[in-house]
This record gives C-alpha cells, sequence and structure tokens, in this order.
C-alpha cells in the first residue's frame, strides 16, 4: 500500500492524517498517511532517504521545516522557488523534487468564497511562510500584496511591497486583511493581531486561523473567513500531485471534507 506522511516537529494537535484519510475515501484511493516527527532539521536526511528508497511516495512539510527542507531537494517548482518554502515532495524522474501547495490553498479560497475588494492593495499580516505563500498567490490573481511586519528592512529582499504597522495604522479604509500570524490561535482565542479601533475598519478579513473557527479579528469585519479552505485544497492538490490524477474539489466535496474534520 502506498504512504504518504508530514513532516514536522510537533504534530499531536495536525489534522492532517485525518484529512488525508478523508480524502482516500471520497476519491476511492487505497493508501496510508502518517505524522512524522523529527527533532531537528538534520534528521530530515532521514526521511529523504525513505523517499528515495520508496518507502514514502510523498510528504508534506510543515513548521519549522519548510526552508530547511529545500536544502534537500534536487529540484524546484518555480512556485517552491519564487515562495521560498517547500510543502509538498515527491520523487519525479529519480530526484527529489520540492513544490509548493499553500498558494494554491490561498486561491482556490479566494474562488470558493467569492472574494473580490475594491482595490489592487491586499494587507497581509505577518512575514512568515504562509504569508510568502500568500503573497505570491494575490501577484497570481492580479493583486498587489502589501506586507506589513514589524521589522521592515528585514523582510524588503523577500516581498515587493513592505510598511510597518506604525504606516499600516494610518490608512482610512482597509478592503481586505489576511492574517498570516499565529495571534489569535487557540489556546489564545482573546487575543487579536490589530487594536479594536484598526480592526472594525476592515471590509473583508482572512484569517487563516481555523482554531477557533472565528477569531477576534475576524468578528470585527463586515465578511470574514477561516483558513480550513485552504488547509483542506492545499492537501487535495498534494494529493493530485502524489497521484497524478484530478481529484474531486467542487464546493460540495470542499465541504464534506471540512464536515468530515469535525473541527
Amino acid at each position: 500500500m502506498s504512504k504518504f506522511g508530514l513532516i514536522g516537529k510537533s504534530l499531536k494537535h495536525s489534522h492532517s492524517k485525518a484529512l488525508h484519510e478523508l480524502i482516500a475515501k471520497n476519491n476511492q484511493l487505497t493508501y496510508t498517511y502518517e505524522l512524522l516527527e523529527y527533532e531537528s532539521k538534520d534528521d530530515l536526511i532521514v526521511a529523504i532517504d525513505l523517499l528515495k528508497k520508496k518507502k514514502y511516495l510523498g510528504y508534506n512539510v510543515t513548521i519549522p521545516y519548510k526552508e530547511a527542507i529545500m536544502s534537500y531537494c534536487d529540484e524546484l517548482s518555480e512556485a517552491a522557488r519564487k515562495i521560498q518554502a517547500v510543502n509538498t515532495i515527491y520523487l519525479k524522474d529519480g530526484l527529489v523534487y520540492g513544490d509548493n501547495t499553500d498558494y494554491y490553498g490561498v486561491m482556490r479560497l479566494f474562488e470558493f468564497y467569492h472574494i473580490n475588494p475594491k482595490t489592487k492593495a491586499v494587507y497581509i499580516l505577518g512575514s512568515g511562510g504562509a504569508a510568502k505563500a500568500t503573497a505570491y498567490a494575490l501577484s497570481l490573481l492580479g493583486y498587489l500584496p502589501v506586507v506589513v511586519s514589524r521589522d521592515k528592512q528585514k523582510n524588503k529582499k523577500q516581498f515587493s511591497m513592505v510598511i510597518d504597522y506604525e504606516q499600516f495604522y494610518q490608512i482610512d479604509q482597509y478592503p481586505l486583511v489576511i492574517n498570516t500570524t499565529p495571534v489569535g490561535m487557540y489556546p489564545n482565542n482573546d487575543n487579536c493581531p490589530l487594536p479594536p479601533q484598526i480592526a472594525k475598519k476592515i471590509d473583508i478579513v482572512i484569517d487563516l486561523i481555523y482554531n477557533p473557527k472565528k477569531t477576534v479579528l475576524m468578528k470585527e469585519a463586515n465578511f470574514s473567513c477561516n483558513g480550513i479552505v485552504m488547509l483542506v485544497t492545499q492537501a487535495l492538490r498534494s494529493q493530485e500531485l502524489w497521484q497524478k490524477k484530478i481529484l474531486k474539489s467542487t464546493k460540495e466535496d470542499i465541504d464534506d471534507l471540512i464536515g468530515g474534520l469535525n473541527l
């Protein structure tokens, strides 16, 4: 039986195993999916060796190894190169191939909720791996990603436009803000990445957090959604790459997968 897995460090709260098992069931696929914890980036060579021996046919990669795993890849997709992070790995023509499906998840989220902000500028809170994938997705969708970071100078090389929070607070209205930080995530549900007086000026909020389902930031906006659709669709895309075929991914299919997770 085909084996896949998630590479990470602390995975006890991960929903990936349950999600990939649901994808298998909904698409009549047979495989196992395991959670594979590695204490150090130096240990990742063990996972790569198992991949080369075809003990596993593919991996997802989560924090803190999305960047570290790149050095073990023989080739990178265009998306992985531009995002500078890998979340999906498999063998391609005998070589270790690194790809990124997080940005695809962001694009599918926009499609799922019919998100169409009034202006081209979209503000991204945070500058980590999720922010990089989000910025890349926004560029493909024709928007101008504006990254809001506490360390403006450090992030100027990665992003085309970076402002600090002081500059962000001077803006009159925010058509769309995407939170890629963990602020507000369980168990710190009462936290918010923005002051209330700023949050109230946001038309649309996308919070990539999905536990809780509705964060404090989301409650302040006229329209909001969490990151569960991104989670589901990036996983679907990974399986499509591994299975080499298109899987069920209509709105109804995505709703079924979300419902099956019981989050």
